[in-house]
């Protein structure tokens, strides 16, 4: 189990187990596996972007530490499949689940893949056949997504639109107040 532990200054146990053991799931156990935990971002692609500078934005949100979109909007010159496939190629899971949605790994799939099926976890997670299988697993997920989200249903991953984000008119008065007073 993947927490952390509490110091002798701190003896809390916080009821982690009890949380465990009343939120067990089987994705709970498959995330918990995966440890670290996916850390994601939102990418929004902006009008004029070009690929080489998507592809700076995603090696930044990299080297900081992202590891996945948390979720992107589309737009006439980012449809959702470019960007997903974008981040992926440069190394950013394109949902916010990151490895959660990785093909289980089983010993019987990493027998498949060459390796020892009692490969320690964190090392399989790394190797490289690993990583290129699970790679075009996200791949199908992306173009399965994709088809899905074409029939105009709701999506978790992306924003559907900014309304009932604006501040109401009779509004705005307020907020100007409160923002001067900043």
């Amino acid at each position: 189990m993947n927490r952390v532990k509490s110091s002798a200054s701190s003896p809390h146990d916080f009821l982690h187990d009890l949380y465990d053991r009343l939120h067990q799931t089987p994705m709970q156990s498959r995330l918990r596996a995966l440890a670290p935990w996916p850390v994601g971002c939102v990418f929004l692609p902006w009008p004029g972007l070009t690929e080489d500078e998507a592809r700076r934005h995603f090696r930044l949100m990299r080297s900081l530490g992202f590891t996945c979109l948390k979720q992107t909007l589309p737009t006439p010159e980012w449809p959702l499949e470019r960007t997903l496939r974008l981040a992926l190629e440069e190394g950013i899971a394109p949902f916010w689940y990151a490895e959660g949605g990785w093909e289980p790994m089983t010993p019987r799939l990493l027998r498949r893949l060459g390796l020892p099926p009692d490969l320690p976890m964190d090392k399989a997670i790394e190797h490289p056949a690993v990583q290129a299988y699970q790679r075009k697993v996200l791949h199908r997920q992306i173009s399965a997504f994709v088809s899905a989200n074409r029939s105009g249903g709701p999506s978790p991953a992306i924003l559907p639109s900014d309304r009932g984000h604006e501040i109401p008119c009779e509004l705005i008065p307020a907020f100007l107040k409160w923002l001067k007073a900043r």
